[in-house]
């Protein structure tokens, strides 16, 4: 908050600027000039963003009284403290009528001025706040002339919380200092991160000068504390209403790093035809087909690092927009839907373009991969669970196995599991697993060469004899009988 001290007594403004610095403890206050008279107060305030006029009432050539009408006239929005070494009712009324913000008596004291200029740091935030935030209608109403959008993002692989404040108050600042320059809300970023600033002017010069001014306070910042920023700058357009338009070029630019690395990037179109581009995506339908997501999942990031590997940026977007709108419609046609499946492309696109880096990318992808399956039919899914879950048993007979590890592998609880388990095969998940074991433990009794104990431990049993009886209770039979009537039968 910037303050202009105006007294004709050096005393005693000097003693108001010590007395105000020793007050700031957290930073807040700034003086911004200190003045013997009104006409050096007058060039101050025209010269500094001043956010408060504290001045004395009673002073040479112009009092604090006109002092105060004219700078209101000129500065709406300034903030007043009165001083005076007299509390005659006159001179309060006077304050009131002119809307000083507050008024106290000489000698100041250290807690009335540290409640008045505390009161004064709450409002000028709450001013703040309304000045420099825009939504994106209002934003949209602005847009006369040339304008540009900017995004703004911690390029950490983690942006913290702590992060992600410290760049918003960062953003906070800058803007507020620059006119025609708007924090914007209410479009989509990832997990809330980052800013979005909105500029426009009268000409593309004015509007470049804005985009200059912000992204090297932006680099500043990020020097500053060790945590560089990426800046994605959309074309300056003219006599543009579409913001949406505009953002996305901030976007895309954005993107680049994921590619380029971090820095500030700014929106070229894409220098490929999407029409003549086509990207092969009959492996994908066929993991798809066969519900075999593993595959599906190595699929597609091979895909995208082809197109990552091409540099351009709207290659890459092509690539993951063709696959998404593909999978959607594919799940459209798995669960007979007239409609596409319940799933916000165009969300799920924009945060796409705030990812980081390749492997953010990769992660978040396979996130919202996985999302859009959930849309397949019940059926379908419970399905493919049991038979991916058959699979990792017959693949692990020969190791401890819990329902729990079963779940883990195919990503969902024990309790489903269990409840699957029933439904499907009729049985428990213990008894499926034992059975298999046992239908294994043949197979291995079938050769003379396999003994016993061997055949115990390749189907999960760490003791024959615990084996045995289970293979007793299965068959009526031991594992020695049960050979011998193997022998029995293959004799002439």
């Amino acid at each position: 908050m910037n303050i202009v001290i105006v007294d004709d007594e050096i005393e005693i403004r000097e003693g108001l600027r010590r007395l105000i610095e020793k007050l700031d403890n957290a930073g807040h206050y700034r003086i911004a000039a200190v003045c013997d008279g009104a006409v050096e107060a007058l060039d101050a305030l025209s010269r500094e963003n001043v956010d408060v006029l504290m001045t004395d009432i009673r002073m040479s050539q112009m009092d604090g009284l006109l002092l105060t009408e004219t700078a209101k006239k000129l500065y709406p929005a300034l903030q007043v403290i009165m001083l005076s070494g007299y509390s005659q009712f006159d001179y309060a009324r006077q304050a009131l009528k002119l809307e000083a913000s507050d008024y106290l008596l000489k000698p100041v004291r250290k807690e009335d001025l540290e409640g008045a200029l505390a009161k004064l740091y709450d409002r000028h935030v709450e001013l703040r706040e309304s000045r420099i935030y825009l939504d994106q209608e209002e934003f949209r109403q602005r847009l006369s002339g040339y304008a540009a959008i900017i995004a703004a993002d911690e390029d950490g692989t983690t942006g913290s919380e702590l992060q992600t404040t410290e760049l918003t108050l960062a953003m906070k600042d800058i803007v507020a200092g620059l006119p025609n320059a708007y924090l914007l809300k209410g479009f989509i970023t990832k997990n809330g991160s980052g800013a979005v600033v909105g500029l426009y002017g009268g000409s593309a010069a004015e509007v470049e000068k804005l985009i200059g001014g912000i992204c090297s306070a932006v680099r500043e910042y990020g020097e500053r504390m060790e945590s560089p920023v990426s800046i994605g700058v959309s074309d300056i357009l003219q006599d543009q209403r579409d913001a949406h338009t505009l953002y996305l070029h901030a976007c895309t630019a954005l993107a680049s790093r994921i590619i380029g690395g971090g820095g500030v990037w700014f929106y070229k179109p894409a220098s490929f035809n999407g029409n003549l581009f086509r990207i092969d995506l009959s492996r994908i339908d066929v993991s798809l087909d066969i519900l075999d997501f593993t595959a599906l999942g190595k699929e597609i990031q091979q895909l995208m690092e082809v197109a990552a590997d091409s540099g351009e940026i709207g290659f890459l977007i092509w690539t993951i927009n063709t696959i998404i709108l593909s999978l959607n419609e594919k799940v459209k046609s798995f669960n007979h839907l007239n409609e596409a499946a319940p799933y916000d492309i165009s969300a799920f696109l924009f945060k796409i373009l705030w990812c980081r880096s390749r492997g953010e990318l990769a992660s978040y992808m396979q996130e919202r991969v996985k999302a859009l399956l959930c849309h397949l039919s019940p059926e379908k899914r419970e399905g493919h669970i049991i038979q991916k879950a058959k699979q990792y048993i017959r693949l692990h007979l020969d190791e401890p196995l819990t329902l729990a590890d079963i779940g883990q592998e195919v990503c969902v609880s024990v309790s489903y599991l269990s409840r699957l388990f029933r439904e499907k095969t009729g049985g428990t998940f213990l008894e499926y697993l034992t059975g298999e074991r046992m239908n294994q433990a043949k197979e291995l009794l079938s050769d003379p060469g396999v003994k016993v104990y061997e055949a115990a431990e390749k189907v999960g049993y760490g003791s024959w004899k615990h084996f045995s009886r289970t293979f007793k209770e299965v068959t009526g039979h031991t594992p020695a009988e049960y050979r011998q009537n193997l022998y029995s039968r293959s004799e002439p």
